[in-house]
């Protein structure tokens, strides 16, 4: 789930994710952990990681990656990841675009799964009447 949060930022800015977080927080109360991985940064802990990410298709860029270290997930497990509050933008030619990267057995399955109940994005601007 994509969640705002309380810090404001310019919704033009366009973030990749590959120098830093750009201002995601990683909510720590759901039974999965994020962890925000750059190859300037130490090494992930988690076993499975995509090869290249997809901004720049190389191993040198950065990503949000979501897992639990020797376990298998269940239907029942989550993770939520908030991002800034954005500013409302001039005009209403806005698109948020996120890419996920699924490994494993049955990742057919989770893809499924995924698209139907497990990714959710809701974006509100702070103090507007639409939702």
């Amino acid at each position: 789930m994509v969640k705002l949060s309380e810090w404001r930022s310019d919704v033009t800015r366009l973030c990749s994710f590959d120098d830093y977080d750009c201002g995601y927080t990683a909510s720590r109360t759901g039974s999965l952990n994020w962890e925000w991985k750059s190859q300037s940064r130490a090494t992930s802990s988690f076993e499975k990681q995509p090869d290249s990410d997809h901004t720049l298709g190389t191993s040198v860029g950065g990503y949000w990656i979501i897992g639990e270290s020797g376990s298998i997930f269940s239907s029942l497990q989550t993770a939520m990841l908030s991002s800034p509050v954005y500013t409302k933008p001039i005009t209403n030619l806005n698109c948020l675009h996120f890419y996920y990267y699924i490994v494993g057995e049955g990742s057919g399955w989770m893809w499924g799964k995924v698209n139907e109940a497990y990714l959710q994005s809701f974006i509100n601007y702070p103090n507007s009447k639409e939702g």
